[in-house]
């Protein structure tokens, strides 16, 4: 996926893309884990780029309401925030907090509807991640 592509994703639901959107969208497009607001701000002020805290949120309580962003919550709760692209799962050192996306083959898609038939309980959507140490911390 590109940022064009995203960008486009923003034109089909209605929402205008503005300058900070646009930069927001492309700071969460490089990261290669998903970020913090707090982080988020750092990248802006090192881009020489004038935004305040509030207007951020602002931004990603927008963004995540129209589906192209989602909110996670990791073992610090802490808001982090990623692309709505595609759908993995992560791998989160305990030690040094690096995330690691990672996907898991269509196993996952059988026990959901194996969960469905016997539980009778319809599954909208659902979070996995997985703690450990990493290579450089174990």
């Amino acid at each position: 996926m590109t940022l064009e592509t995203i960008y486009d994703q923003f034109k089909h639901k209605g929402v205008r893309l503005t300058k900070i959107r646009k930069i927001l969208v492309r700071f969460l497009f490089e990261a290669q884990a998903p970020i913090c607001a707090y982080r988020l701000r750092h990248l802006f002020l090192e881009n020489h780029l004038k935004v305040d805290r509030t207007t951020i949120y602002r931004q990603l309580i927008l963004l995540e309401k129209n589906g192209l962003i989602r909110k996670l919550y990791f073992i610090d709760c802490v808001p982090y925030y990623e692309l709505s692209q595609d759908h993995h799962h992560h791998l989160i050192c305990l030690k040094c907090k690096k995330m690691t996306k990672i996907e898991i083959g269509p196993h996952l898609k059988k026990q959901e509807a194996k969960i469905k038939k016997i539980k009778h309980f319809e599954i909208t959507h659902h979070s996995l991640e997985f703690f450990g140490l990493c290579a450089r911390c174990q």
